[in-house]
């Protein structure tokens, strides 16, 4: 090794025990005063999660189709937040996911799905949480929850062969659907 290497290795800036000083440091001193922020910050957004589920989506879809209106005064933009097409109500209290028309469910008097329906014929209704598990058989109607991780999603829109999943919140309400645009801009996002 020349002089000069031998140098450099031999007389590193510490940086790394530096670092883990002043950090061990910071925890040590301020732990109270950051776990009091955190606290804090956390009943701030349970909060806001808890008022925004008590809204009904199609009015809280509305009332940011508005806000977007108002900020930007465009009207597509305003169209493009409150478009519900991929989320049309058929006959008998179906509802198509996509605008293709292939894949529909029926909710029951419970709220609950209570059958579902992929290219005119019956479907497997199966949680994404499943899609591992769940063999290949016969024709199968995701859904999701919102701590679905995306690439478990993923999985369920190319088992299935098709798009969107069903989200549902945990109450077991139906909010929405998730397909390849959003699959898309998440991914992007990252």
């Amino acid at each position: 090794m020349d002089p000069i290497s031998k140098f450099l290795v031999a007389y590193k800036i510490p940086i790394g025990p530096w670092g883990k000083a002043f950090f061990g440091f910071l925890t040590d001193n301020f732990d109270t005063i950051f776990r009091a922020f955190s606290n804090g910050l956390n009943f701030i957004l349970d909060g806001a999660v808890d008022l925004l589920l008590m809204v009904p989506p199609v009015l809280l879809a509305l009332v940011v189709a508005i806000v977007a209106w108002l900020l930007q005064r465009s009207r597509p933009l305003a169209i493009g937040v409150f478009d519900r097409r991929d989320l049309e109500q058929g006959n008998g209290g179906w509802v198509w996911l996509d605008r293709r028309k292939t894949t529909r469910f029926r909710i029951g008097d419970h709220g609950l799905v209570a059958a579902a329906e992929r290219d005119g014929k019956p479907a497997v209704w199966v949680s994404c949480a499943d899609v591992e598990r769940q063999p290949e058989e016969g024709a199968q109607v995701f859904w999701a929850n919102p701590g679905t991780p995306l690439k478990t999603v993923m999985l369920a829109m190319h088992r299935s062969q098709t798009a969107p999943v069903a989200l549902f919140d945990e109450g077991s309400r139906f909010v929405g659907a998730i397909g390849i645009r959003d699959v898309l801009s998440a991914v992007l996002r990252r």
